[in-house]
């Protein structure tokens, strides 16, 4: 009875195995600036791209619909996504964005002539990542700029 179940339990994930990988993609443990600036144009995003030598950091500044957009990429470990906000930039507008939302986070930055928000997220690379993860990673951040923008406007 045990051997049956367990046949039926493995013939059932072998089922599954072509939702969660196609076998096409490749994991990275360390993602390169041309598997990011190969997303960002598979995406038809135009980026201006800059780097910090000394720290081995990469910088693409692009523009997405309306929203000005900078990704990160920290020596292939961890690539961040960010996009500032300055209409009703306000602690309580992040605090109510963060206990919404599933796939970014609003951080209240406070400077000298303004104040801002700075809506971010963050992808761990060191699991592995792929080139459909740095893409969806990218489109997604999009959207929750979008969310982001018509939260404020309510």
């Amino acid at each position: 009875m045990k051997a049956r179940g367990f046949a039926l339990s493995a013939g059932f994930l072998v089922l599954l195995l072509p939702v969660f990988s196609d076998g096409q993609d490749k994991y990275y443990r360390k993602v390169t600036d041309e598997q990011v600036e190969n997303a960002l144009k598979d995406l038809n995003i135009n980026f201006k791209k800059s780097a910090d030598k000394k720290d081995n950091h990469s910088y693409y500044d692009f523009e997405r619909e309306k929203y000005l957009i900078r990704l990160h990429n920290y020596s292939g470990k961890d690539l961040w996504i960010d996009c500032i906000f300055n209409e009703k930039a306000r602690v309580e507008t992040a605090n109510k964005w963060n206990v919404r939302a599933k796939f970014s986070r609003a951080v209240f930055i406070r400077d000298s002539n303004k104040d801002a928000i700075s809506l971010e997220s963050q992808l761990d690379c060191i699991a592995g990542a792929t080139d459909g993860m740095i893409r969806q990673y990218v489109q997604r951040f999009s959207q929750e700029c979008r969310d982001y923008s018509k939260f404020i406007s309510e």
